[in-house]
């Protein structure tokens, strides 16, 4: 148990060191934060799963470190996105609850943001995918909230082939891609750009919150995979993960072709547990989560313990495992280093 501890605050004191240490050479590490989206404590391999393929991240986690108690601020999305952007307690940024229509999703504008925190020491800072922390009000759109780009939807769900996104204030219409595959060329597009900073990137992932899509050729394995007397949404659920662990593949592979991959720290985990119900159509989406009770919305293990990944090439152990519980607003150290931050 010392072990685990001592290396869980070395981890999650790393990224600070960096900043203070490296900021005379103008050295300071990029930082990728992907979020997915409804996926469980077991929706990947490397969680136990042996149904799916996440080659990917299982890849990842052994570059880095796998936290197997890593808790969502929150069981449900807004609030989740809340703590995670702003490493405080949701309920103290006015994000409450899911509906726009009603405000409860709004991050207040008080609060200061992964994006503020970011581009005040000097990053390039982006926020790609989904954003559910204030709708109507363009006040409360991400690239108003520190990030110097936004491409995405500001609601809680997209269609993932009729897609309509923003490129900031501009609409952007489904041009056929498949929405996981356009969020990963966008932050593909971004990291690329970034020459003169380093870069903060946001990469909010839709997937595999529904509705439950996914390109026939990976449905139409896991169908084969899990048999005959599998649901199709658990099917479609298994084929929308594998596109977006195949996609960040190639988000990785633009860092390794920058020369900046040992110097971009990667943190990857999700806003909740997953959605276990029965789709209308689609038939249960019951699931393997870890033997955990509850789901998306309960305040259970099944509805706030999700996968948490952290890698650092060369600066953090490789192929560690740590069962201390992390809380999704412990990943406030990166706001540690804004130190003349009048707020703080």
């Amino acid at each position: 148990m010392k072990h685990a501890l001592a290396l869980l605050t070395a981890l999650l004191n790393a990224p600070l060191a960096a900043l203070h240490a490296t900021e005379a050479q103008n050295q300071k590490p990029n930082i990728l934060f992907i979020l997915a989206d409804d996926l469980g404590w077991g929706d990947l391999r490397c969680y136990g799963n042996p149904q799916i393929d996440t080659p990917v991240l299982d890849s990842l986690v052994e570059d880095g470190v796998r936290l197997t108690a890593q808790y969502s601020p929150s069981p449900l999305c807004s609030p989740a996105r809340a703590g995670y952007l702003t490493g405080r307690f949701n309920h103290r940024t006015g994000a409450v609850d899911v509906p726009s229509n009603r405000g409860f999703d709004r991050v207040d504008l008080s609060e200061k943001t992964f994006g503020d925190y970011f581009r005040h020491a000097g990053y390039a800072t982006a926020l790609i995918g989904k954003w559910h922390n204030g709708l109507y009000c363009r006040d409360y759109l991400p690239h108003r909230r520190g990030f110097d780009w936004f491409f995405g939807f500001a609601n809680g769900g997209q269609d993932y082939w009729k897609w309509n996104l923003l490129r900031n204030d501009d609409a952007v219409p489904h041009d056929g891609r498949y929405m996981t595959d356009a969020l990963n060329d966008e932050a593909i597009r971004f990291i690329g750009e970034q020459k003169a900073k380093p870069f903060a990137l946001f990469l909010a992932h839709h997937a595999p919150h529904s509705p439950l899509q996914a390109p026939d050729s990976l449905v139409k394995k896991y169908r084969q995979r899990l048999g005959k007397d599998a649901s199709e949404a658990v099917a479609i659920t298994y084929a929308m993960i594998e596109a977006m662990d195949t996609g960040l593949d190639r988000v990785f592979q633009a860092i390794k072709d920058q020369g900046q991959w040992e110097k971009t720290i990667i943190v990857f985990t999700s806003d909740n547990g997953p959605v276990l119900t029965k789709d209308p159509v689609l038939g249960s989406q019951m699931r393997f989560n870890g033997g955990f009770s509850g789901q998306k919305q309960d305040m259970l293990e099944g509805g706030i313990r999700v996968p948490g990944i952290v890698a650092w090439p060369e600066h953090i152990p490789a192929g560690q495992v740590i069962s201390t519980p992390v809380h999704g607003c412990d990943l406030r150290v990166f706001r540690g280093f804004w130190s003349n931050d009048p707020a703080e």
